[in-house]
């Protein structure tokens, strides 16, 4: 409750006081008439009524609320409060109680406004005319009660005039039943009972005197009790369409409107789900989007505090049809694994899947490969396809059709069969330099899973290696395997790094994702830039092999030290003392044979430092290290001339020739050993003797036989080896001596028959030959002999250099200066001053068996090359 103080203008003083009434209405006895809430006190006698019914009738106190303490002082009793004489103290807050001993009781608040009229004069003509104070009917007017509204006036003489009218109609007692006008000679009163709805409207109270006029309108509320508009009805509807069921009443307040859901049929248990249930503002209930939780009992309760509340119960029906809330999947599969495809059809039984690959249905019992399971659940159907063993080409799209009386729907799975990707395309060496190369490659196919990186392997390509260097190896460089991986990510190219210069290699590549790695690619072979060798030859030796010739032998480098393909090595010699840079032979890399050269016409008895390094096509490596021999005073021995007289089961009878020289000999050593066996000597102390025979020898055994000499300077060159089995029995045999070259195949009867007829048919054209020249005489023995042996053994010749010890001189000293130099850059010619060695040629064969002058041919000379035009560098070329 508030004050407002208003201001004065002129002489008029206006004491005011505003104030927001409160009034309690109860629903029970006693019930207001006539009701104030604001009035006005004038100068003169003032009377306000306050009528109420009830039974018993009422007792009506008034009570003033003091300003000051809020207390309330009673100033009177009955139905209306006189004051005889008003003063501006009577202005305030007064409360009209009413009460009969049926509770409650009825209270009702009053403001009186004290209005001081200033003094006016005699001839003022208005003070006679009617003044109508405010008036209004009680609040909470509700249909079926009665209601009372009192017109009277503050001034004006009699005679007065009351005239009521119901919305700009005058209201006559003849045409209203309900409506009863009771006019008084200072006041009127308006009675409607019963009251209905149709008496709300504008009533408007006029006076009339002789004077003037007065009218006042107030509006009458009558309160209406809730009723029916539009009831709600059961819906029945499809999943994911709209609810809207309309729920309307009409009344006096307006109703308020409520939608109940029940969580069971019959309504029992009361859940009021907000997120699931709008409500409009008239009331109806709307759900956009149904779903199968929208189904159920529902009721709509309309209330507006007259009366008993409204309800009524709808039941909605939700059908669903056929659908997948999921549209679109995609199933990833390992090759080989099984594949799992589920699909969870939601709807109103009963419900039927059906699966589809690429449009065409899949039958559960067609095809063994597929498999299909169904599973009811609550909400619908879950079915399965499940591929067991999957394969490339069970990649597709695969559907499932679900469908009931309501609807259907469509589900498509897309199946990747994941496997190792394929080997990458197009793998290209972009350049190469001698310790790195580039390679690119193509993206292959990805196997359904994205790749994740690329690994290159490369590793030394030992077969070209074997093609190219005649030698097989494998070289382990920073791991146990010579295989290297080097990784990269979705690049499609590498740069290989720290490779080995000259080195022929294998590169593939392989990719890899989530599944695994794929087979590498089809190999690439490139071979890096040479560089010049690395590392020096190995186990170097140098001995004299004469006056005037030093052999030099030595072993290839080790290959991780070649940086490419070995051309030869760079022989270099020089005079102890010198200080004069060293001379440098040329000779070419001969692979699987000995490596050694001889340096000839050097100084007899003289110092010589020797060096040797190796060279490719990138240039010559470092020398190696010094090695310090001196020529000889004199020649070694040359080296004999073999043959094999005879042969038994258990000896072989051996005969040699050697050339003459200045130095005497003191002896020779007859070397043999088995097939594959240990090397056996046996010394021969007499130097003029030239035949000895091998004993304690095993039948049919393969042995192997050559012979040295050796003077006061040591050890010659060895004869050329020879190869012999002996018999099967006691016979003995008179052998001729095939060249060591052939092979010991050569014993096979389908070469032996050939060749000892052959030699019966030349022994016996020279046996005709001597006789014609009279020739035959000295040799008339030896031609007996050869015509009388029927079975020849073949012998057969090995290179002797293969299984001789490397520490053995294998050159003939006396010959040292007319032995060819195959490694020397330098044009060779035959040897035309030496007439004792024969000349090569077709017929050389035939000489192992009978020379010229009737004894065995000495076969074993080899024929000599000389230099003409020796080149001699100062260094490597």
């Amino acid at each position: 409750m508030k004050l407002r103080k208003t201001k004065c203008q002129d002489s008029i003083f206006i004491l005011a006081y505003l104030l927001f009434s409160l009034s309690y209405t109860l629903q029970a006895p006693p019930v207001w008439l006539i009701e104030l809430q604001i009035s006005q006190l004038y100068r003169n006698k003032t009377y306000f009524p306050m009528l109420c019914s009830g039974s018993p009738k009422p007792i009506i106190t008034w009570k003033k609320i003091s300003d000051e303490s809020g207390k309330a002082v009673t100033v009177g009793k009955g139905e209306s409060l006189t004051f005889e004489s008003v003063s501006p103290s009577d202005g305030g807050i007064y409360e009209c109680e009413a009460h009969n001993g049926v509770e409650p009781t009825l209270k009702n608040v009053v403001l009186l406004v004290s209005i001081l009229h200033p003094i006016r004069s005699i001839q003022d003509p208005s003070k006679d005319a009617p003044k109508i104070p405010p008036m209004t009917f009680p609040p909470n007017v509700q249909t079926g009660l009665s209601t009372k509204v009192l017109c009277t006036v503050d001034r004006g003489l009699k005679p007065l005039e009351f005239k009521w009218m119901y919305n700009n109609r005058e209201i006559q007692n003849a045409d209203q039943t309900a409506v009863v006008i009771n006019t008084y000679d200072d006041f009127s009163i308006l009675n409607i009972d019963p009251i209905s709805s149709k008496h709300s409207g504008n009533y408007t109270c006029t006076v009339t005197n002789a004077h003037g006029k007065d009218s006042y309108t107030t509006m009458l509320v009558v309160q209406e009790p809730t009723s029916w508009v539009k009831e709600p009805e059961d819906q029945d509807i499809l999943e994911g369409e709209s609810i809207l069921i309309h729920c309307i009443a009409s009344g006096l307040p307006k109703p308020n409107i409520v939608w109940y859901k029940y969580k069971s049929d019959d309504g029992s248990h009361l859940n009021e789900n907000k997120s699931k249930i709008v409500t409009t503002s008239n009331g109806t209930l709307s759900v956009p989007k149904a779903d199968s939780t929208h189904a159920g009992k529902y009721e709509c309760k309309a209330e507006n505090g007259l009366g008993s509340p409204l309800n009524k119960f709808v039941t909605v029906k939700v059908s669903v049809p056929a659908r997948f809330e999921e549209k679109f999947a995609v199933v990833n599969a390992k090759k080989g694994d099984s594949a799992r495809m589920k699909c969870e059809a939601l709807g109103d039984q009963p419900l039927s899947v059906t699966w589809q690959r690429d449009e065409t249905t899949i039958s559960k019992s067609g095809d063994e490969r597929y498999e299909i399971f169904e599973t009811l659940v609550q909400k619908g159907v879950v079915s399965e396809l499940i591929i067991r063993t999957t394969d490339r080409d069970d990649g597709a799209l695969y559907s499932c059709v679900a469908e009931n009386e309501f609807g259907n729907d469509q589900r498509k799975i897309r199946l990747l069969v994941m496997e190792v990707p394929a080997p990458p395309l197009d793998v290209k060496i972009r350049e190469i330099w001698s310790r790195s190369a580039s390679v690119s490659w193509a993206p292959p196919y990805s196997g359904n899973s994205p790749i994740t990186k690329y690994i290159v392997q490369y590793w030394r390509d030992i077969v070209r290696l074997s093609l190219w260097n005649s030698d097989v190896y494998i070289i382990e460089r920073n791991s146990s395997s010579f295989v290297r991986d080097f990784s990269t990510q979705l690049q499609s190219s590498a740069l290989l790094k720290e490779l080995h210069p000259g080195t022929p290699y294998v590169l593939k590549v392989v990719a890899e994702n989530a599944v695994g790695r794929g087979e590498p690619s089809d190999g690439v072979f490139f071979k890096t830039g040479e560089e010049e060798p690395s590392s020096v030859p190995a186990d170097i030796n140098a001995e004299p092999r004469g006056s005037s010739t030093i052999r030099v032998s030595w072993k290839p480098p080790p290959k991780e030290g070649w940086n490419g393909e070995l051309k030869g090595y760079f022989v270099g010699y020089k005079s102890r003392d010198s200080n004069q840079p060293y001379s440098y032979k040329t000779m070419e890399y001969q692979p699987e044979v000995q490596q050694e050269f001889f340096l000839t016409n050097l100084l007899k008895a003289s110092d010589y430092s020797i060096v040797v390094k190796a060279y490719n096509s990138a240039g010559s490596g470092p020398p190696s290290h010094e090695l310090y021999v001196r020529t000889l005073d004199g020649d070694l021995p040359p080296a004999p001339s073999l043959y094999v007289l005879a042969t038994s089961p258990t000896s072989v009878s051996l005969r040699w020739n050697t050339r003459k020289i200045d130095n005497p000999l003191s002896g020779y050593t007859v070397h043999y050993r088995e097939e594959q066996g240990q090397w056996q000597e046996v010394a021969v102390v007499a130097p003029e003797d030239n035949t000895y025979t091998l004993s304690n020898l095993q039948p049919q055994k393969l042995y192997q036989i050559y012979v040295t000499a050796t003077n006061q300077y040591g050890k010659g060159d060895p004869s050329e080896i020879v190869a012999i089995k002996t018999d099967e029995g006691d016979e003995h045999s008179l052998l001729s001596v095939a060249s060591l070259h052939h092979n010991t195949n050569y014993l096979d009867m389908a070469i032996i028959i050939p060749v000892t007829a052959s030699i019966l048919t030349i022994a016996v054209v020279l046996t005709v030959a001597c006789v014609c020249v009279k020739k035959i005489r000295s040799r008339h023995n030896l031609e007996r002999a050869l015509a009388a042996e029927k079975h020849l053994a073949m012998v057969g010749t090995l290179q002797r250099y293969v299984d001789i010890d490397k520490t053995r001189s294998l050159m003939d000293a006396s010959r040292m200066g007319h032995y060819p130099l195959p490694y020397e850059t330098i044009q060779m010619l035959a040897d035309d001053q030496d007439a004792n060695y024969p000349k090569s040629g077709p017929n050389q064969e035939l000489r192992a068996f009978v020379g010229k002058d009737g004894q065995p041919a000495q076969h074993n000379r080899t024929l000599t090359l000389q230099k003409k035009d020796e080149n001699i560098y100062d260094s490597p070329q």
